[in-house]
């Protein structure tokens, strides 16, 4: 009887463990060459796994760090800040500070350069003419800012991670979890001029995400300008304030808004990169305090 509830049992794990082995997610290769069309339109194709790369956008920097390729970045702009270690990579711009340096990344010769802003900038023209691959990213929305990372995930020939399939599960769960009355949140992007998320957009989508609904003027885009007498008569329930804008107590007439501050790192709200979702919850959270 012994034996047979062992062989028995014996069966069932076995069973057990098949089905795991059956249903357990395999890593998806990058395949290459591999054709992409970029968020500016333009079809790229990238003949094999780049050994070094530019990057012209934090986020982007950011996200090779946070895969394991950050070893195959020889270029970036200057306005990389984390992890401390993209502080020390050649800083490949022109002398505004802000244009990549065709010169010195034609010198460089990376297999791609990636970048996120800069819309049909001459400087990639430049670039493609001289045989280097330029890929283009921009976020308009959570779901696209989570799209282009496993996308530069396979552009550096790296299997699916868990990094963007761990991100996913903690966006889908916030939004599983939202308050249907949500506050209104005013979300500052820049000072001055006072400036705000729009209609739409990656900010905007932020916020919505995290539970909150994003007061806007009557004008449309994504980031637009504002007055105070505009601020004032939308009343938001939530100040949403980067860490690189002014104090409100510092300007004159905000101290009359009767919004709750909340003021957040601006990596961790404006960059579409590894750590949006730390935002998202350090959002979700302070939204569902009590109104005071």
């Amino acid at each position: 009887m012994i034996r047979k509830l062992a062989l028995l049992l014996g069966v069932v794990l076995l069973a057990v463990v098949s089905a795991w082995a059956l249903t357990k997610e395999k890593p998806v290769e990058a395949a290459f060459p591999m054709t992409i069309v970029d968020d500016e339109g333009v079809t790229t194709t990238v003949a094999a796994a780049p050994d070094t790369v530019a990057s012209f956008a934090p986020f982007i920097t950011e996200t090779l760090f946070a895969i394991g390729s950050g070893d195959r970045i020889i270029a970036v702009s200057a306005a990389e800040t984390y992890p401390p270690e993209a502080t020390a990579i050649t800083r490949a711009v022109s002398k505004d500070g802000l244009t990549p340096d065709v010169a010195r990344l034609r010198q460089l010769a990376p297999d791609l350069v990636m970048s996120s802003g800069f819309k049909d900038a001459a400087w990639k023209t430049e670039l493609r003419d001289a045989g280097i691959a330029v890929v283009t990213f921009e976020a308009h929305s959570v779901d696209d800012a989570l799209n282009d990372l496993d996308v530069i995930t396979r552009l550096m020939g790296q299997p699916k991670t868990a990094l963007v399939s761990h991100m996913r599960k903690r966006v889908q769960s916030m939004r599983g979890s939202v308050n249907p009355t949500r506050p209104k949140v005013f979300f500052e992007t820049f000072f001055p001029p006072l400036t705000g998320a729009g209609l739409s957009g990656f900010a905007t989508d932020m916020v919505n995400t995290a539970g909150g609904a994003v007061v806007a003027n009557a004008e449309h885009g994504e980031y637009v300008g504002w007055t105070l007498e505009q601020l004032r008569a939308k009343d938001p329930d939530i100040y949403l304030l980067p860490t690189s804008s002014p104090a409100l107590a510092s300007r004159p007439g905000f101290s009359q808004l009767r919004a709750r501050v909340l003021t957040l790192d601006d990596e961790l709200i404006l960059r579409p990169g590894p750590r949006m979702v730390d935002g998202l919850d350090k959002m979700a959270a302070f939204f569902k305090l009590p109104a005071v």
